[in-house]
């Protein structure tokens, strides 16, 4: 819910002084996006007191959208994550990027791993 605020409000994207007004809205709208995804999911997921299985549902559909977007993203021609032109704030670990598309597939696989023993808790 706040990745994509903290990852951007530097140098490299929000405050970035070669981009423009209308990329930074973009940038911008993008992050709040983000927000308003976790906060339902949040809502969602614990409205009912983490009993129900439809709103545990929702909010894993709510969250995968998001994340399926994010990495939507490198499927533009020419486009790139900010390892393609910041390397130096993208961890790599074990030769590995972390970058927005291993955030991205780690979250959706713990969400969608993880769903069907929460919904086996909340059906208890």
């Amino acid at each position: 819910m706040v990745n994509g605020l903290a990852a951007d409000w530097n140098y490299t994207h929000l405050l970035n002084p070669t981009w423009g007004p209308h990329a930074k809205f973009h940038d911008f709208v993008s992050d709040m996006a983000g927000v308003y995804c976790g906060l339902a999911a949040l809502f969602y997921l614990f409205r009912r007191g983490a009993r129900s299985i439809e709103d545990l549902r929702f909010s894993n559909v709510v969250q995968t959208i998001f994340w399926i977007s994010l990495l939507s993203g490198f499927l533009w021609p020419g486009a790139g994550g900010t390892a393609s032109e910041h390397p130096e704030i993208v961890p790599k670990v074990l030769g590995v990027r972390l970058n927005e598309a291993f955030i991205s597939v780690t979250t959706l696989a713990a969400m969608w791993v993880t769903y069907p023993f929460e919904r086996r808790r909340r059906a208890q």
